[in-house]
């Protein structure tokens, strides 16, 4: 899709957690400083949200469905109508679609091996209707190993899904639960050339650490340095839908979700020449949400109305500092006298939304709809470090959290209105506008993570969006089977934000810079099947992403026009497809080749606390190719078997060496005494990847 950027520290791999930008604004985890927004996109899992509400936490692309239990993505640019708009769709919404119950019954199972160790197994079973009901039923399981090279990376998945669905007298019950586990050992970034103090082994005396000495994708030992996540998530909800009058037709949903987030890192260069940093965090969430809507079908209009509650507790743990406390140190870490940082809080939070809208169609092919969504934002957060204190009197090396706790709470209105003409039955114009509010994220409630001790000053971040666009579909247009082609402008200002900048002295520790953004640009979108044998797509997007007011406190200086980092100014793609049918073999063939162009990204200086106003990733081209072969030739071999699809997929064809993120660091990272200089995380190599799976 155009202007849509994914990036993570460790390539591809399913178990990795990577950040999703759509135009400009971002969700999930990044290892690099400096993120415009951290909870920018709303995530669903079956169009529940997956969505942790504090601290930036927000989702993590590695508890989204993998293989069999995935039967689609559907993607809101924007914020979207009311009755679709979540709290954090500020630049989107991804509603991660599983494999549904249906009416035939049917079963699917996938086994793919590749590059890196990576296998993966999936499976899926559906029941189809009897007596009204259905249910279907899935898992997944995954295993494979960085690209990076120089120590064993591992990463790992699990994933289980059920869910039934029953028709009674016009009404549709379905109930649904999802588990996923997840750990992976993440590789670190590296520098581009050497630096005094970045040694292999951790030691001032150590061979010179960076891509230029020690390898393009090479990683620090096990032992010098690791980050370990682990992820578990329980999802668990229902549905209704039914009509209760002629006209009036209600929809509920309600769900409860289970969020568990381990992490633990080892970093022998900070503190200084001690070895001694461990880091461990924990965060625990539960959450419970309702949402409610009545769709109201009149003349000429159909009305929606309704609202959401969610309420969120969530508590945060931690420690860094030697082996004590009864957490499971290694024994290489640690020892008397080092500090030691201990960081309990909670937060409990509830969101409740009322919106309405009216979608009016004074004529045909037109549509208007006006919105009207009411946003309350209530955070109490709880500070446990002076009950921890109370408990450890004598120990003076405990360094303990001193913000307060407090209670704030946030209410605003967002209008909105969308309009869609279709001129002709080819040609649609389109347009919105909107404004939507977030509650400030990313630990800005807890005082001791940066200087916002003020909370009279903390506002909820604003988003002011428009656009503008044509959609074109044509069957025969210019001797084609098919055309499509969308393009579109758009223009997003983000007021009150507030930027996480890691600290110059300590890479635990978080200080925030403030500002307003402008994100505009063109999106453009074709699509072709050009006839029974060949397609084609391209989608180009271009960004200007910069912001209007920019202030650090890294340093205490504007940086007013300020290039947005990690967002490239330009995405592109373009790719070709070949299909034939063989009938001798039963099969089809399919050949499918494109290319991904990503643009330069300006990267965010730790060093100042701001966006560089001229240091770049460089732009790179990947070329991938993908086969497969459909057949009914196994349908004899092996029983009960419909059809049989093997793949091959080819990522980056031609080995291309590039960069795909980073940041100029302020010397923290590797606790040098130099500073200012860029480290980055390498881009995926070549892969191969083949899959072959039976559809019965």
């Amino acid at each position: 899709m155009p202007n849509v950027f994914i990036s993570g520290p460790d390539g591809s791999g399913v178990s990795n957690r990577s950040t999703i930008s759509i135009r400009g604004i971002q969700v999930g985890v990044t290892s690099y400083s400096g993120n415009l927004e951290y909870n920018g996109i709303t995530g669903l899992f079956d169009g529940i949200p997956i969505q942790n509400l504090d601290e930036g936490k927000s989702f993590h692309t590695v508890e989204t469905p993998i293989g069999a239990l995935l039967s689609g993505i559907n993607t809101i640019y924007g914020p979207g109508n009311p009755q679709n708009r979540w709290f954090d769709s500020l630049g989107g919404t991804v509603n991660f679609i599983p494999v549904q119950p249906g009416r035939q019954a049917k079963a699917k199972a996938a086994f793919s091996y590749g590059s890196f160790g990576s296998r993966i197994i999936t499976a899926s079973a559906g029941t189809g209707q009897i007596d009204g009901w259905s249910a279907v039923i899935a898992g997944a399981y995954a295993h494979g190993h960085s690209f990076r090279s120089g120590t064993y990376l591992p990463s790992h998945t699990d994933q289980l899904f059920f869910k039934a669905r029953k028709h009674y007298h016009g009404t549709t019950y379905s109930f649904g639960a999802y588990y996923d586990r997840n750990r992976s050992l993440r590789p670190n970034q590296i520098p581009l050339y050497p630096v005094q103090g970045a040694t292999l082994n951790g030691l001032p005396n150590g061979v010179p650490y960076s891509q230029n000495t020690t390898g393009f994708y090479s990683t620090l030992p096990y032992s010098v340095w690791h980050k370990n996540d682990q992820e578990h998530m329980f999802l668990l909800y229902g549905r209704q839908h039914t009509h209760i009058a002629r006209h009036v037709a209600l929809t509920n949903e309600m769900w409860y979700r289970n969020s568990v987030l381990h992490h633990y890192s080892v970093n022998y260069f900070y503190p200084p020449n001690s070895r001694s940093a461990a880091q461990i965090t924990n965060w625990y969430t539960n959450t419970y949400g309702d949402k409610l809507d009545f769709d109201v079908k009149l003349p000429m209009n159909t009305i929606g109305f309704g609202g959401y509650v969610i309420n969120a507790n969530t508590n945060v743990n931690g420690y860094s500092g030697n082996n004590s406390m009864g957490y499971t140190i290694p024994t290489t870490i640690g020892g008397p006298g080092n500090p030691r940082q201990v960081v309990d809080h909670t937060y409990t939070e509830t969101y409740a939304s009322g919106f309405i809208q009216d979608r009016i169609t004074p004529m045909k092919g037109l549509s208007i709809v006006p919105g009207l969504d009411f946003m309350d934002f209530q955070t109490h957060f709880f500070q446990n470090g002076p009950a921890l204190a109370a408990d450890y009197p004598n120990d003076t090396s405990l360094q303990y959290s001193t913000s307060p706790s407090l209670a704030k709470e946030f209410q605003r209105l967002e209008p909105s209105v969308g309009v869609n003409y279709a001129i002709t039955k080819s040609v649609a114009i389109y347009g919105s506008y909107s404004v939507t509010y977030q509650n400030p994220t990313a630990g800005n409630y807890n005082a001791a993570a940066g200087p916002l001790t003020d909370l009279g000053t903390l506002k909820p971040v604003r988003s002011n969006d428009y656009e503008i666009g044509a959609r074109f579909n044509k069957k025969g247009f210019l001797g084609l089977d098919d055309a499509f082609a969308d393009i579109n402008y758009f223009n997003d200002k983000l007021s009150n934000e507030t930027i996480p900048v890691t600290s110059l002295t300590n890479p635990l520790y978080t200080i925030f810079s403030y500002g307003t953004a402008v994100l505009n640009g063109v999106n453009l979108s074709i699509d072709a099947k050009i006839n029974r044998n060949w397609s084609a797509f391209s989608n180009v997007g271009v960004i200007h992403a910069y912001y209007t007011k920019y202030f650090s406190t890294a340093d205490n200086l504007s940086y007013n026009g300020a290039p947005v980092s990690a967002t490239p100014d330009a995405t592109a793609n373009i790719g070709v497809s070949y299909s034939t049918y063989v009938p001798v073999a039963d099969t089809k063939f399919t050949a499918t080749v494109f290319d991904q162009y990503t643009g330069p990204q300006y990267i965010f200086n730790n060093n100042t606390g701001a966006p560089s106003f001229h240091q770049t990733i460089g732009s790179y081209d990947i070329v991938n190719l993908n086969l497969e072969a459909r057949t009914t030739a196994l349908d004899g071999i092996i029983p009960g078997v419909r059809y049989s699809t093997l793949s091959l997929n080819i990522t980056n064809l031609f080995n291309r060496k590039y960069n795909s993120t980073g940041n100029i660091t302020g010397g923290g990272y590797f606790n040098t005494n130099a500073s200012g200089y860029e480290i980055v995380n390498p881009g995926e190599p070549r892969a191969v990847f083949g899959t072959l799976a039976f559809s019965f």
